[in-house]
């Protein structure tokens, strides 16, 4: 009688901390705030390993160029440290475009490129990981300010970048 009854015991907690983690699935993420006049952005440190993200099929250098070093990999849901309650497969990781008019926007370009090409080593076997920096925004939502939690609103993010250029690093400086 008393085993059935510490089973049911250790089941509810474990039951009822599995339903109090909505938020960040991962806990120890640390969420990021950089502040303008306007908004909040939130962006987090994520290491891509082989096993928790999945390179579509390749693109060249050349193409990657001519879309202003725009592309998108695909991070493994269940493997994500913030909640996206929506999403029913994958999160879609995205590099923004840059405008070729930008100054500085082939240098912006072929940065991108070359972390393309780290992503695709990743993927490939050739590396065992990569971090980059994600940005939240524009599909996340601050369910909690203290602590900070966030939640994504679709299954989107994309790779932190300013005025045309990929930010590799977290927070302000």
């Amino acid at each position: 009688m008393q085993i059935p009854y510490l089973f049911f015991i250790v089941f509810m907690s474990f039951l009822t901390t599995s339903c109090m983690a909505g938020d960040a699935i991962d806990k120890n993420v640390k969420i990021h705030t950089s502040k303008t006049k306007l908004q909040a952005y939130y962006h987090i440190e994520y290491e891509i390993t082989p096993d928790n993200f999945v390179m579509p099929k390749p693109i060249s250098d050349d193409v990657l160029k001519a879309d202003g070093g725009q592309f998108e990999v695909y991070i493994k849901k269940h493997l994500f440290p913030i909640n996206a309650p929506h999403c029913k497969k994958e999160i879609i990781l995205r590099m923004p475009w840059t405008k070729s008019s930008l100054k500085n926007a082939s240098q912006f370009i072929e940065e991108k490129v070359a972390l393309y090409k780290k992503l695709l080593d990743v993927s490939e076997g050739k590396r065992s990981d990569l971090k980059v920096i994600i940005e939240l925004n524009p599909y996340v939502q601050v369910t909690s300010t203290n602590p900070l939690n966030v939640e994504l609103t679709q299954c989107n993010v994309f790779f932190r970048s300013s005025h045309g250029r990929y930010i590799d690093y977290p927070g302000d400086r």
